[in-house]
């Protein structure tokens, strides 16, 4: 398998954060499903006091990236009885900064929708394909890209090779996925 990153974009991680020692492996514990299911809540409460001790972060901000039609049937599961086909989402990335006990700064960005990728996906291509420009364009509000958001929040620092996760292009070809 052939992964949206380098390995050199992910070999200081380790150095990142610190170990949770409250959370341990669940296939070592003898006992079947019961005990582990103990297990687990024992360890979640340790972990919940252990996270609350190390604090707040310094900031969470959020940022619209794109609204968009999405299957109602999906996006609501059975919760509902709307008729309408789609409903309007609204993906967002999340900006959380705080300080590492030693004084290190951080910033996580959770959630960075990659909405140039995203619209080739085959659901979103073939209806994209089914549907007028000028109807899509009434339905689809691009509000920003992720590194727009990062300058506004004055990190630009921050690039896409610098963090895990999938890059608007292949990594070892310029050509946009789409035209392949």
């Amino acid at each position: 398998m052939r992964m949206p990153w380098r390995q050199g974009d992910v070999l200081d991680l380790a150095s990142i954060g610190s170990r949770v020692d409250s959370l341990t492996d669940l296939s070592t514990i003898d006992g079947g499903p019961g005990a582990r299911l103990t297990a687990v809540r024992t360890q979640a409460q340790a972990f919940r006091r252990e996270f609350i001790e190390t604090g707040t972060p310094d900031s969470v901000t959020t940022c619209d990236l794109v609204t968009l039609p999405y299957p109602t049937r999906f996006g609501l599961f059975r919760a509902s009885r709307a008729i309408a086909p789609f409903l309007a989402i609204t993906n967002r990335l999340l900006v959380i900064r705080w300080h590492e006990s030693d004084g290190t700064p951080r910033v996580l960005l959770f959630e960075p929708s990659d909405v140039e990728l995203g619209r080739y996906t085959p659901y979103f291509d073939k209806l994209a394909g089914r549907t007028p420009d000028v109807v899509s364009k009434r339905m689809v509000t691009e509000h920003a890209t992720v590194l727009t958001h990062l300058a506004r929040r004055r990190l630009p620092d921050v690039r896409p090779s610098a963090h895990p996760g999938p890059a608007p292009l292949d990594r070892h070809d310029s050509t946009p996925a789409r035209s392949r």
